[in-house]
């Protein structure tokens, strides 16, 4: 039976995606909220102004809310894929570029999350319709 409103997932895999990429997100962005020590010192070290760190950790925070609903997922999708653009483009720049393999990871997972929130019709599996009989008079 679909679900009329649109703001949760139907199947079970969508549900354990969005909520493990709401927790990764989630907890990375409080880390710089909170000016995490580890964290501060890799921005620091990047030559990041202080500043950037909270912006991060709310567009990260704001994200993994934004993921949970499956009518704001794309959005959210969007925003957080965003924010890891820039992360492996960091990355990548950096001494250990192997270390973009987890935000490329994680852009993969939001790509899959919104397409499978809004993914077409064509793809949804419809259950057929009777024809209906009338008769005319």
């Amino acid at each position: 039976m679909a679900n009329q409103d649109h703001t949760q997932f139907e199947h079970p895999l969508d549900q354990f995606l969005s909520v493990s990429l709401a927790m990764l997100f989630a907890i990375a962005g409080l880390g710089k909220l909170f000016f995490f020590a580890p964290i501060y010192d890799q921005f620091i070290a990047w030559d990041f102004a202080p500043w950037v760190m909270p912006v991060i950790g709310i567009g990260e925070v704001l994200g993994a809310l934004l993921i949970l609903r499956r009518r704001s997922t794309v959005f959210g999708s969007a925003m957080l894929g965003m924010i890891m653009v820039g992360a492996v483009a960091t990355h990548l720049g950096d001494s250990r570029p192997l270390i973009a393999i987890i935000p490329i990871t994680a852009m993969v997972g939001l790509f899959t999350l919104a397409f499978r929130a809004h993914r077409p019709e064509s793809f949804v599996r419809v259950q057929p319709q009777q024809p209906s009989l009338t008769l005319n008079q």
